[in-house]
Order: C-alpha cells, then sequence, then structure tokens
C-alpha cells in the first residue's frame, strides 16, 4: 500500500465505506477584483514638500546657451530681441556677426537662454493658460510651489520678492496658484544685473517666517494654519546663468567656516577632517557667499520657535543614500558628513543649483569640474573632501563665482546642474524634480520591519522580514531552545554587529558587483533560460521591449541591458541621477509579503511506489533549501545552511512591471512581483511506468504579482554540508548553462494567454503533522502525476475551475498536460467575477491517490470534484450531471441577516468523516484582496457541514478497489445555501484577560447552554456556524487538527489596515496604519463545542484548569497573525511572527481518538 500521506480517512474506515454507513469580498459580474499592490499597514502618505523656484532673469539670460549675445556684443546687458521663432537670426543684430552667432548651432535651435527656460519650466510645471490647459510633470498637489526672479522685468505679482502671504509664496500646486505661475513663466523678460544674494537672502528669511496661516509650514500657507506637519521637506531650487555681480552686502557671515552644534547637538567643527567639503574662508559679517546661505539654511532650524517662528519638532526623515562609511580618497567619509546623505531632522532647506550656459559650467581655480560626466562626486571631490584643494575666492574673480553653484549644493545636501542647451535645462528641473517626488514620497513606515511567515524544520526556526522603507526582504535563521522554544540567531548564518542575525538580503548585499554575474538566474522563453539580455524575447512587446520600456534604438538597448543587470543585483548606476538613473536601493533582495517560506531536504514522503527508496537513498545528503517568492521579480533558494542563494527564477508574467523596479519613484509605487507561495513534493514523471523517474518538483503561483504559475524541477540542488565524498548525491545543476536553465524549468504558465488562469492566492496546502509535505502533488487515479490548483480570480473567463497540471511532459490528446474541471460556465452568476480557491484533495480509500476535492470560490460557493475514476473523462462536479454548465457547489455561503449577499472563500476547507457518515467539510470566510477589503466590517463566518455522501469500493475490472459513490443507503443531497439546518454557536463577549505567562492575550469562553446536535433521527442538523466576533474578522487560511485530533484551529484575523499613499489620502506624519489581529479559536469539527479538556491557560501558571476561577473553559484567544507550534512538554509552544511565543496543551489520547474510533 502507497504510503501517501494525503489527507486520508486511514484504512480502518475502508470497510466502514464498503458496508455502506457512509463517508464523506464578492464582485459584480464582468468586474475584476482591484487587487492592491502594496502590504497593509506599511506605510502614510509623506507631506508634499515645499518647493522654491529662484530663477535668473537678468540681461545675460537674453543670450544664447553658448554665450551669444542678442544685444550689442560689447554690451553685457541689453533689451531683449523678440524670440519669435525660437531662433537667433545674426540680421537681427547688426552688431553681430554669423561667426559671432551661428545661426543655429549643432543639435539644437538657437535659442536665448530666458526662451529655453520659459519652455523648461512649462515642460516641468505645464501652462494652465494654454488651450486646453497642460499640467507637464508636475501632478496637482504633489508640491507646494514658490517662486522669484532676480527682478521680475515680466512684472508678474510681487515675483521679486518672497514675503509671507504674497500670491508667490508656498501653497499646493493645484488651481489659481498653477495658473499664478504660468503666467509667472510666459511674462519672463531679460534685462539687468544678478544679484545672485538678494534670491538665496529672500529663501532663508521666508523660511524663518513667523507663525501662522502665512507661516511655509502651515498645513494649507495663506488660507489656514491648521497642523504643521513637522516630516514636511523643504527645497530651493537656484539658477543663474553666471556669476553674480550685486550683493547689497547681504549676510550671515561667514556660516560654513564656523564651528557650531547642529540642531540635533551633532557638532560642526569647520576644522574636522570630515567637513572640508564645506569649508571656505571668504565670507564675512558685510558679505556671505551663496554657500555661506546654502549651509546657514541646512544647518539652522528655521522654525525652533524664536524670533516668532513656529517651534515645530524635529521629526523630518534623514536621507541617506551612501550607508556607513565611505572611503573618498585617503579619507574615511562618516555617513552623517557626506554630502551624498542628508541626516538633517530639523526644518531646513535642501539646496540644488542649476548652472546655465557656458559662463555658468566653468571656473578658473579651485576643485576641477569632470565635465565628462557631470557627477557632483568625481573631479575635484575627492580633494575637497580631503583639503588638499580648497574652494577659489569668489570675492577677488569674479570668474571663479560659478564654482559657488557645486559648493551650494554640497553645503545644502543637494546636487548641481551645469546646463549647456535648452534640452539640457528641461532635463536638469525634470531630474530635480523627480529626486524630489522620490525623496518624498517614500511612505512613512508605519512598522519599522514587519514578519510575513514563519516555518520550523528538524533543525531550526525560519522567519522571512520586509522593511517598507525601501522594500528590502529576506529570511533569518534561529535555533529553537528545546522545552521552551526561545529563539537565538543560527551562527552558521552569522549575526550583525548589534547581535541581531544576518538575513539572505545582508548575505546576498556583502557580493561585490564583480560577483553579480555568478548569480543562477533562470528565465522563462519558449523554455528555461539563463537571465541574459540575448537570452530574452526580442520581438515587438517582448520581454527586451518590457525592460525597454518605451526607449528605443541603441539608447533603449542600452537602458534594457542595464536594467536587466540591476534586477540581477548590479548597484552600479544606483543614483537617481541622469548619469546613474535607477532607484537607490537598500538591498538586492526585494520584500517579502504574503510569499510563506517553503523548506526542502531529502525525499521524505515515505512513498512504497517503485523506484522511490532508490531515489531516496541517492539524494538522502541533498541540501536543504528554503524556496520563497519576492518582491524584486523573483523566487529565491537559499541554503538553509548558511543563507547564500543558490538559485533564482524570474517568471515570463512579471517582465511587464519589471522595469518599474528600477525607477526612483518605486518607493511609493510598490508591487507584487513573485508574491505567492512555492511548495515542493516528489513526483513519478515517467511516462512509461516500467520505468520511473522520480523528481522533486517546485510549483509556485504568484499571487497579485501576475496570473497563473510555473513549474521547476529542484532535485539536485547539491550536497550539504559534511557528506561523504563517496555520497551518491550528485551535485547541483544549478548553474549558469541554458542546458541546465532548460533541465530545470519544466512550465511556465504566467503569461497570461490561458483564459480559465487568474491570479493564484493561498498557502500551499499541507499533509496533517508534516507543514512541509504538500498534498497538492499527487498521483492522481489515472496513474498520472500532477499538481493540484484552483484557477484563481481575475481569470479572462472570470469561471471558477479546477486546474491539474500534469508533471510527465505528456501532451497528447489521450495524455494531455492539462485537464481542467469548470464548476460554472458562461457569463453569468457563478460563471461571472469569480474564481476557484486554493482545493483540498481528499484520498477515500487510502491508495494514496486523491479522490475528491473540496474547493471554495468568491461567490461563497463550497464545490466538491469527483476524480475518483482510473478514466478522467469520468471525472465530474458531484451534486451534477457530467458537462454541467451551471453545476450545484455542496453548500453556499451568504450573510446571516443579508441572506442574499454571498460570503467568499479563499482557504482550503478541512475534513474530517462524521461519526454518524458522510463527511465533515470545514471553512471560514472573508478575503483581503482588495484595498476596501482591510477595513470592510460584512459579517463573515465560520462553518462544519456535512457531505452525507457514503461510498463503496468498484468492482469493476477497468476501476477496480476505486471509489465509487454508493446512493443504496443515502441520496448525495447538496446544502444549498442558508442556515437553516445548521446550529449556531455562540461565545461570550466579556473578555478575561490573561495574567502572568499569558498577560497580554485575551481570551473567551463559550456561551454556555450550547449542546450537541443530533445529525440523523428526527430534526436532524446538518452542521453548524460560528459569527466571527469580532468586527472585520475573517478566515484566509485552512483551518488545521490540534495534534492528530478532531479539535480545529480556527486561524481568523482582521487584517492590517492603512498605509495607502495614493489617491485621496491625507498626508501624516504618523502613519494612520493598524497592524493585523490573530484569534485562535478551538472547537470541534462535528459538534462545535469546546474541547472536553482545557487546553489554553488563561491565568498563565503553567497548568490547564477549566474551573472559573483558573482558566474559566476558554476555548479563544488572541495569537499572532503567523505563527508555528513547536513540542514542549505535553504542550505545543506556539511561535508567532510578532516575536512572543504561547502555549496550547497537547489532548490526551481520548481525544486523539474522538468520533474515529466509532468508525472501527
Amino acid at each position: 500500500m502507497n504510503k501517501r500521506n494525503l489527507p486520508n480517512l486511514n484504512k480502518t474506515i475502508i470497510s466502514f465505506l464498503i458496508g455502506g454507513l457512509g463517508m464523506p469580498s464578492v464582485v459584480m459580474a464582468g468586474n475584476y477584483l482591484d487587487l492592491v499592490q502594496y502590504p497593509a499597514g506599511s506605510s502614510g502618505k509623506e507631506p508634499a514638500p515645499n518647493v522654491i523656484i529662484s530663477v535668473d532673469d537678468s540681461g545675460s539670460m537674453g543670450w544664447d546657451t553658448g554665450g551669444c549675445m542678442t544685444s550689442d556684443l560689447d554690451t553685457r546687458y541689453g533689451t531683449p530681441y523678440n524670440e519669435t521663432g525660437a531662433k537667433y537670426v545674426p540680421d537681427n543684430n547688426p552688431s553681430a556677426t554669423p561667426t559671432d552667432c551661428p545661426a543655429t548651432r549643432a543639435g539644437n535651435t538657437n535659442k536665448s537662454r530666458i526662451r529655453a527656460l520659459k519652455d523648461a519650466l512649462t515642460a516641468q510645471f505645464g501652462d494652465a493658460n494654454a488651450t486646453p490647459g497642460t499640467k507637464g510633470s508636475t501632478p496637482d498637489n504633489s508640491i507646494r510651489l514658490a517662486w522669484q526672479t532676480m527682478h521680475n522685468n515680466g512684472a508678474a505679482t510681487t515675483a521679486d520678492s518672497l514675503v509671507a502671504g504674497n500670491t508667490n509664496t508656498i501653497k499646493p500646486f493645484a488651481g489659481t496658484h498653477r495658473v499664478n505661475f504660468s503666467n509667472f513663466a510666459n511674462s519672463l523678460k531679460a534685462y539687468n544685473g544678478t544679484p545672485s544674494h538678494k534670491m538665496v537672502k529672500n529663501v532663508y528669511d521666508y523660511m524663518r517666517s513667523p507663525a501662522g496661516k502665512n507661516n511655509p509650514w502651515a498645513e494649507n500657507p495663506t488660507v489656514t494654519e491648521g497642523t504643521y506637519l513637522a516630516c514636511r521637506r523643504s527645497y530651493h531650487i537656484f539658477l543663474t546663468d553666471g556669476a553674480w555681480n550685486s550683493s547689497n552686502k547681504q549676510s550671515v557671515g561667514d556660516a560654513d567656516n564656523t564651528s557650531v552644534p547642529l540642531p540635533d547637538t551633532v557638532s560642526y567643527s569647520r576644522t574636522s577632517n570630515q567637513t572640508q567639503a564645506y569649508v571656505d574662508t571668504y565670507g564675512n559679517n558685510d558679505l556671505s557667499t551663496l554657500s555661506d546661505y546654502a549651509f546657514k539654511s541646512w544647518a539652522t532650524d528655521l522654525q525652533d520657535g524664536s524670533d516668532s517662528t513656529k517651534n515645530i519638532s524635529n521629526s523630518v526623515r534623514p536621507l541617506i543614500k551612501k550607508s556607513g562609511v565611505e572611503k573618498v580618497g585617503a579619507l574615511d567619509l562618516e555617513e552623517y558628513w557626506n554630502p551624498k546623505n542628508n541626516p538633517a531632522t530639523w526644518q531646513h532647506v535642501s539646496t540644488y543649483t542649476i548652472g546655465f550656459g557656458k559662463t555658468a559650467t566653468s571656473w578658473s581655480n579651485g576643485p576641477i569640474w569632470d565635465s565628462t560626466t557631470d557627477s557632483n562626486y568625481l573631479g575635484g571631490y575627492s580633494a575637497l573632501v580631503n583639503n588638499t584643494v580648497e574652494w577659489p575666492d569668489v570675492f577677488g574673480s569674479e570668474d571663479n563665482r560659478p564654482a559657488e553653484l557645486w559648493h551650494m549644493a554640497l553645503n545644502g545636501r543637494g546636487r548641481y546642474y551645469p546646463v549647456r542647451s535648452p534640452d539640457a535645462l528641461a532635463n536638469a528641473f525634470n531630474d530635480i524634480l523627480g529626486q524630489i517626488f522620490a525623496d518624498t514620497s517614500t511612505p512613512i513606515t508605519g512598522f519599522a520591519s514587519a514578519s510575513t511567515s514563519v516555518i520550523s524544520s528538524s533543525t531550526g526556526v525560519y522567519q522571512s522580514v520586509y522593511e517598507a522603507d525601501g522594500w528590502k526582504g529576506g529570511i533569518v535563521s534561529y535555533t529553537a531552545a528545546q522545552g521552551t522554544a526561545a529563539l537565538t540567531p543560527n551562527t552558521a548564518w552569522g549575526t550583525k554587529t548589534d547581535g541581531k542575525p544576518k538575513s539572505t538580503g545582508d548575505i546576498l548585499d556583502a557580493r561585490t558587483n564583480a560577483q553579480i554575474p555568478d548569480r543562477v538566474i533562470y528565465t522563462y522563453n519558449a523554455g528555461g533560460k539563463q537571465f541574459t539580455w540575448d537570452n530574452l524575447s526580442a520581438t515587438t512587446g517582448g520581454q527586451q521591449d518590457l525592460l525597454k520600456d518605451g526607449a528605443t534604438g541603441t539608447a533603449g538597448t542600452t537602458l534594457g541591458q542595464n536594467r536587466l543587470n540591476f534586477i540581477r543585483g548590479d548597484r552600479s548606476l544606483e543614483g537617481d541621477t541622469t548619469a546613474k538613473p535607477f532607484r537607490v536601493r537598500t538591498s538586492r533582495q526585494g520584500d517579502i509579503v504574503n510569499s510563506t517560506v517553503w523548506y526542502s531536504a531529502r525525499p521524505a514522503a515515505g512513498y512504497s511506489l517503485q523506484g522511490y527508496s532508490t531515489f531516496a537513498n541517492t539524494h538522502k545528503d541533498r541540501l536543504p533549501m528554503l524556496y520563497v517568492g519576492g518582491n524584486d521579480g523573483m523566487l529565491h533558494g537559499f541554503s538553509a545552511e548558511d543563507g547564500t542563494e543558490k538559485i533564482a527564477y524570474i517568471p515570463q508574467g512579471i517582465y511587464k512591471n519589471l522595469a518599474a523596479l528600477t525607477k526612483p519613484t518605486y518607493q511609493s509605487t510598490h508591487k507584487y512581483y513573485v508574491d505567492g507561495s512555492p511548495f515542493t513534493g516528489d513526483a513519478n514523471v515517467s511516462p512509461t511506468a516500467s520505468t520511473p523517474d522520480w523528481r522533486t518538483v517546485l510549483v509556485s503561483t504568484l499571487g497579485a504579482g501576475s496570473k497563473g504559475y510555473f513549474v521547476l524541477d529542484v532535485t539536485t540542488p547539491g550536497r550539504k554540508s559534511g557528506a561523504a565524498s563517496t555520497t551518491s548525491t550528485p551535485v547541483s545543476n544549478f548553474t549558469n548553462t541554458d542546458p541546465n536553465a532548460s533541465a530545470v524549468v519544466w512550465a511556465d504558465k504566467t503569461d497570461g494567454s490561458d483564459a480559465d488562469i487568474g491570479y493564484i492566492f493561498g498557502d500551499p496546502v499541507t499533509a496533517e503533522g508534516n507543514t512541509q509535505q504538500a498534498t497538492q502533488i499527487a498521483r492522481m487515479n489515472d496513474g498520472r502525476w500532477a499538481v493540484v490548483l484552483g484557477n484563481g480570480y481575475n481569470s479572462t473567463n472570470e469561471d471558477p475551475v479546477l486546474v491539474i497540471q500534469y508533471l510527465d511532459g505528456q501532451n497528447t490528446t489521450a495524455a494531455p498536460s492539462i485537464r481542467k474541471i469548470v464548476a460554472a460556465s458562461g457569463t453569468t452568476g457563478n460563471a461571472a467575477a469569480n474564481g476557484l480557491s486554493t482545493p483540498r484533495l481528499v484520498d477515500l480509500n487510502g491508495d494514496g491517490t486523491p479522490d475528491v476535492v473540496y474547493a471554495g470560490d468568491l461567490k461563497g460557493n463550497l464545490w466538491k470534484f469527483d476524480i475518483a475514476h482510473t478514466d478522467p473523462a469520468n471525472w465530474k462536479m458531484a451534486f451534477s450531471t457530467a458537462g454541467c454548465t451551471s453545476c450545484t457547489p455542496l453548500f453556499t455561503a451568504t450573510e446571516k441577516t443579508n441572506t442574499t449577499e454571498p460570503q467568499p472563500i479563499v482557504a482550503p476547507p478541512s475534513v474530517r468523516p462524521n461519526s454518524t457518515g458522510g463527511m465533515m467539510v470545514a471553512f471560514g470566510t472573508g478575503q483581503s484582496l482588495e484595498e476596501g477589503d482591510r477595513t470592510d466590517v460584512s459579517p463573515q463566518t465560520f462553518y462544519s457541514v456535512l457531505d452525507n455522501t457514503r461510498y463503496k469500493l468498484d468492482a469493476t475490472a477497468s476501476n477496480k478497489g476505486k471509489v465509487l459513490v454508493d446512493t443504496s443507503v443515502v441520496t448525495p443531497v447538496a446544502l444549498g445555501s442558508g442556515r437553516t439546518n445548521l446550529v449556531e454557536r455562540t461565545f461570550n463577549s466579556t473578555i478575561i484577560t490573561g495574567a502572568l505567562a499569558s498577560t497580554g492575550q485575551d481570551f473567551w469562553n463559550m456561551t454556555t447552554g450550547q449542546t450537541a446536535l443530533a445529525y440523523t433521527g428526527t430534526g436532524a442538523k446538518k452542521g453548524w456556524y460560528l459569527e466571527l466576533p469580532i468586527s472585520g474578522e475573517r478566515v484566509l487560511q485552512s483551518a488545521e487538527f490540534l495534534s492528530g485530533s478532531n479539535i480545529l484551529q480556527i486561524k481568523s484575523i482582521v487584517p492590517a489596515s492603512g498605509g495607502s499613499t495614493t489617491g485621496d489620502v491625507a498626508e501624516t506624519c504618523t502613519p494612520n496604519s493598524i497592524p493585523a489581529k490573530g484569534y485562535l479559536t478551538l472547537m470541534g469539527i462535528e459538534q462545535g463545542l469546546k474541547p472536553t479538556v482545557q487546553l489554553l491557560d488563561a491565568d498563565g501558571d503553567g497548568v490547564y484548569n477549566s474551573a472559573s476561577a483558573k482558566d474559566n473553559d476558554t476555548n479563544r484567544t488572541t495569537t499572532s497573525p503567523e505563527e508555528i507550534a513547536l513540542r514542549g512538554v505535553g504542550e505545543q509552544l506556539r511561535v508567532g511572527s510578532d516575536g512572543k511565543t504561547r502555549k496550547i496543551a497537547e489532548p490526551p489520547a481520548p481525544d486523539l481518538t474522538i468520533n474515529w474510533r466509532q468508525l472501527q
């Protein structure tokens, strides 16, 4: 007899079967679910930043970008000429010659600088006065904008000053304010001198405005003072085309050459070797340098309560682009003093500068600017940091003054942009605003980190974690102390300097860029391939085009290849700049949110089938592996021994979103990729029965990342450490070759081409007593091995379909690669806006093959599939005729009061024989798929219903020994909808507060007077139900049986909520995120009553006593949303993802056999 550990009904009931005593948030039609793409509770919407734009409208802005004047060449400033046509025509200026001012310059029309500025502002901010109005690249309310010019030659309202409350001061950029800015931009004209000091002084003074509705940090400046959001960031974008030449003696002293304590108490020392990039010695009390003003605006708490300002708390989030110490030349530059970073937590201004034209992009002395890369951190940067070169004297030489722009940007922890053409100017504005959007659209993190799953093996405990700030993920490894379950870091994986365990992400990040090509990453393009550019589909709209994301030509190819390298883990182009355009990651490994970690070691299914024992012995020294999906686009396979990555796989269905991973805006536009859960199982994939070919196959879905699933052969990941050199276990075939990629990747059904397959959610269904043995990989009654799945949601056809994907590689009419059983088809009723959830396979006669399948759908239907026959042509829906298009479910769950409102079923049911015949099928309702689900309080229910079907063994030659429905004792009857034949079970609402070791837990007991229900005789019932008592509570995972008993462990949850960063969501510095709340309820599957012994320790004294003064008959408690059970002495130690350990008593022997004994 095959020892397959399917959830079978035990060989002891076979005679019972033969004897005939028996066995056994919804959407509107046509509407797809709007699947949420970020983890609940992860964040809040960061406040829109304050942005001040200061632009040069001096006379030289009338020159062209190459320095050619548009008026008399001997006169530095003159009246701007008519720019109609945007080309400079030499004949318009009789003092110029074609040699001096060519009609066109290479690569661009010969625009004047002021014309180029107008065009760049329009491209970035739109033109509200156009017909129709445009918004450029800056959405409404994405920033709060102010603006100013040096002279206001165009007579825009108040534009030559920044006086609190004026038209051009900070307000949300939308509506009238957008129109006013367009008026300003369109009116710009070039005339007069360059009083740059006036501009930077205006900014400093304005940002020191007194408290009140005109304060730049007010809730709605000039309208409502309201709430000051202390985490709001502020920026100054300063544009000039040359050296300043009018100062009017504005001064904040020699700010960057003066040692001061910063608002966070860190000392700025002008003599420290860490600060030399900021220091110059030229400012004084009569006249400061522009860089002094930039430093003063950064280093001062601009709203500290002094001088009538508002005393706002220091809650600005530091921006760390380069963590830790960076080697710059000979100096170890500390993180705090690295100009790439902005550690300021106080209200301050970050400065970005644009030098427009030849006269603003070069200087005579001081640090060399690297004009090849235009990087702020190359050229003379290292010499500045190491104090081997100083900033030039900007008072003694006008030619040195353009260097102030670089110096200002470093002092203001921003960036300098040298611009030499109109197109480059537009790109500079776009890059700066893009950087500001990236810096200020980072979700305000509600939880520093989150754990999404926790599993155990014989060798340790593994926990997946993620950090919403940066979307970093990983798995950490612990060892659990026997008897207490106390967790300590697994030293084989290493620990960090703070003693915390290293994660797989930390280990992956330790690799250098040079080691990244060694990563074994496979993908799919008409078969398994290495993840390299040449292996991707080059057809129109194919994988290469998706990585190019609209870019074309050679530049598009280069961009696509660079994106591929980024996804592989190369970090050389992370920087959010023109030269380094990609997102700065906090880790190579992305967040792990909904994917459950799967542990796979030596083959241990224990089959007695031909060839299996040889297979298991051959692979007895196989490397134990951890598999998990990540939102970096990959399924990862890590060594469970040391946490190193051995393999990764990128499914074809997620290419459409891969480019988004590289974009600086990704932090606020998170997406799910490989967010489903993998599982493995051993299968004989030979098409010939006499020559078995056993393999370990991995199947994974993608959750909300994409439709479908994929199948990999993970038989040979390598050998475990300590294996003898003579071991028969093969070495790894996870290597960088296309033949091995082809051998490992068996099937990829994630491209959306199958109209019946949708987005598949849910954890794997595992064997009772072995949480790392999947039951969905099984030998079917036709003798072929397959993986059995629900088709998921949002399929093209929207039907509920059972999918049977065979694993033997055959694909003929007689032996197709895939079979489907459709529960409902068409366009209405159960066939509209629906899909089948994760199924439960049940082996009725103990022969190791599943005979029936139970699964729910989004419309509350509990379906039963009959797959017991050796001929798949006879597989069908139970309670229905073969080929039905609107089949009959076993039961339909609807709300108690609103009986027309179905309750979705997303978790697989649990099954046990009923003591009087038939099968009890238990399941809960509720979903968490869309944003609205997270806060939905629709009533949800846990049911246990009777399937009264009886069976016998078939005696016909073609189907001998297989189970057959026996109608001679009782006719199988579907239960319909509603609760007429069900008994309600209830709990007292009074909370019993946990004490001692149970402090922090809440407990409940059941209402008194509830009695056993009868399944036979007059008034016989068909099951029971429990209305989940907490608002928003629902069941999203299968109920497990406690230690092999008939006691259900009903795990329910109120999902985490909050965290949306888009749409009509209020800005906040304090996230409105609410963490998930877990509940555990213990009830017998048949009667729905509390266990006959006390299993919870409410008073925390270590003794399980049901007395009212002790544990008070409690059988429901709060718990962690995710947990694992470790064996203690007479009790289970339940380690939660929240780091807490809770205890449950093991049932004594009589409870272990309750109901089963009556079947023998």
